[in-house]
């Protein structure tokens, strides 16, 4: 990744945990499920857009066992060690769709755009693959990623009016080896 000003766009797709994949990233299986060892490619069709984005942001948390010694009497602080991480994306769409209502309303049959009723607080957050693309002004990818993750919609579900419901989503990061990001 180059030194460079950048004003980014960026499109989502989500692949639930549990789902048959249909095309199957490298070293996966078409014949099994999604789960944190078993990845889709980005063209499964079985991936889900999360529709257009306002805005996005990256955040990395952690916490810090500081070690400490003595030079030559007084305590100062000698090294750090970063001994828990934790990265997730946040970001608001302008679309409300079946998928977001399954998520939002934890519902735990997956919901399609046929879906007519449906049993709030069935379920729980859901688990699945996470596929981002970030994109440049000048239309180039600029960073690619996928993240095993649960997948939320935060700070409710609300408008106003004259406005549209914009859903604001949270992916926190699991872990698994098979989650990468490429520039």
């Amino acid at each position: 990744m180059q030194l460079n000003t950048v004003a980014p766009g960026q499109h989502a797709w989500f692949f639930r945990a549990g789902d048959a994949i249909t095309v199957a990233a490298a070293g996966g299986s078409v014949n099994g499920a999604a789960t944190n060892s078993n990845k889709p490619d980005p063209s499964d069709p079985l991936y889900i857009w999360l529709g257009q984005m306002n805005d996005w942001e990256d955040d990395i948390k952690g916490s810090d066992i500081e070690i400490w010694g003595p030079s030559p009497g007084r305590m100062q602080l000698t090294n750090i060690i970063e001994n828990k991480v934790k990265a997730m994306s946040k970001f608001t769409t302008q679309q409300m769709g079946a998928l977001a209502a399954e998520i939002f309303y934890r519902n735990q049959a997956e919901m399609t755009s046929a879906t007519a009723q449906f049993n709030k607080l069935s379920g729980t957050a859901r688990q699945g693959w996470l596929h981002m693309q970030r994109y440049d002004q000048n239309n180039a990818v600029w960073l690619t990623e996928d993240q095993w993750c649960i997948l939320r919609i935060t700070g409710g579900v609300k408008s106003k009016e004259g406005a549209i419901i914009e859903p604001t989503w949270e992916a926190i990061t699991l872990y698994s080896l098979l989650n990468s990001s490429a520039c």
